[in-house]
């Protein structure tokens, strides 16, 4: 019964405020950098793609010609057949991923690396480090934390919006030198950044504080 709950927050309530704005602020980016054609890697796109779905609609109606996108998570077999009504899309498991030898104009990361944990510095350097090699711009999108507070509502929000999909809720987030340090280990720079960004309703009073996330361009 919780987990039916917790589906309709995130689905019917949360979920739309995020994707539209999340997409809108990519697709921008990418209009900057890129005209006519672009692959793109969406590197722990979950079992519904949303945001690089709207990316994909906004780049079409801005007169791209060829849109190639290629997602990637923990699929299981039986995932599979529900993601291919998705035709936009070419989706992989992380262990098939890993086989390839593919490069990406723009490599997507959002609210992932901190469910690998953000103690594991060294698995998250050696995964950028991997996509620096692969592609000729990441973009991360996640969490810092400031506090017990906003620690607090992180972990709440990733309750909500995770939990129901048996995807682990984080104890730590990164802080604006943790990360920093991150970066600095795999070797990238941050070319645009965007903070103070609200990404839901004020609705969600705390938790919808912009100082909890950070999107950042990387090359």
């Amino acid at each position: 019964m919780i987990n039916k709950i917790l589906k309709f927050i995130k689905y019917k309530i949360v979920k739309n405020s995020r994707k539209i704005i999340l997409s809108k602020i990519i697709s921008e980016i990418i209009l900057k950098k890129f005209k006519n054609k672009i692959s793109i890697l969406d590197y722990g796109a979950g079992h519904e793609p949303d945001v690089v779905t709207g990316i994909y609609q906004k780049l079409k109606k801005k007169g791209f010609k060829k849109i190639s996108i290629d997602a990637v998570d923990m699929y299981k077999k039986k995932d599979f057949q529900k993601l291919k009504k998705n035709k936009q899309i070419k989706f992989y498991s992380i262990k098939n991923f890993k086989k390839l030898n593919k490069k990406y104009d723009i490599t997507l990361i959002n609210d992932t690396l901190h469910h690998i944990g953000v103690e594991n510095e060294d698995k998250i350097i050696s995964l950028l480090k991997l996509f620096k090699k692969r592609s000729k711009y990441l973009i991360i999108k996640d969490h810092y934390e400031e506090g017990w507070f906003s620690n607090f509502l992180l972990r709440f929000m990733d309750y909500i919006g995770n939990r129901y999909n048996n995807v682990n809720v984080p104890r730590k987030y990164f802080t604006k030198k943790s990360f920093q340090k991150i970066l600095s280990s795999g070797g990238l720079k941050i070319d645009y950044k965007v903070i103070n960004q609200r990404y839901y309703s004020k609705f969600f009073l705390f938790m919808s504080n912009p100082n909890l996330h950070f999107l950042y361009l990387l090359k």
